[in-house]
């Protein structure tokens, strides 16, 4: 299981999933969270899990759930 997770999307076509695991969260976990959002967008979103060791806190000490760096936006 995951402790947190966070996405960041850095152009229309790609996100990253950044996700914070738990005790016994393992590769395969990872993996099958990409093939389910892969069954559900098809090719119109890629999606990559990263494991991170923390997701950084707002000022007012919230998760950001979505990150957009979308040019032009």
């Amino acid at each position: 299981s995951a402790k947190g997770y966070q996405y960041v999307q850095e152009c229309r076509c790609r996100r990253e999933m950044r996700d914070l695991p738990g005790d016994g969260f393992c590769r395969a976990d990872a993996e099958a969270i990409r093939e389910a959002y892969e069954k559900k967008c098809g090719t119109e979103l890629e999606i990559t899990v990263s494991e991170v060791d923390e997701i950084p806190l707002t000022p007012r000490g919230k998760v950001r759930r979505l990150i957009q760096m979308l040019p032009g936006v």
